[in-house]
């Protein structure tokens, strides 16, 4: 959800995150870079833009992102479980599971972390 400070920073992440959430991930995409030109280490705007990369079938450009967004914020657990499904992808299982959980011991209800353990 949304951090930054700025006020304008968090009304653009969260509009940004209203159209991905509609499916319209061109207008979140564009959100979220905006985000990105005014903070690039947003470790928010990052994680969803990974996500973005996950869903258009690109887990290496999801990684990239996710690995920047855990830079700028390693105890992100949504972004270690979106790390783990991008790991998932790119047949990583060992790297998946590691990385579900860390997610997991900083959130135990994070129900996407248990499904990418499960899976990997």
């Amino acid at each position: 959800m949304p951090r930054p400070d700025d006020p304008n920073q968090q009304q653009t992440l969260a509009a940004a995150l209203a159209q991905h959430e509609a499916g319209r991930l061109e207008l979140a995409e564009a959100g979220y870079r905006a985000v990105l030109r005014h903070d690039p280490d947003d470790p928010d705007a990052l994680n969803l833009l990974g996500v973005i990369m996950q869903e258009r079938g690109d887990p290496w450009q999801a990684i990239a992102l996710l690995t920047h967004a855990l830079a700028a914020d390693p105890d992100f657990p949504e972004a270690l479980s979106n790390l783990s499904r991008a790991k998932l992808m790119t047949g990583a299982p060992q790297a998946a599971a590691d990385l579900a959980r860390r997610a997991i011991a900083l959130d135990p209800d994070l129900a996407e972390a248990h499904l990418n353990l499960g899976r990997s």
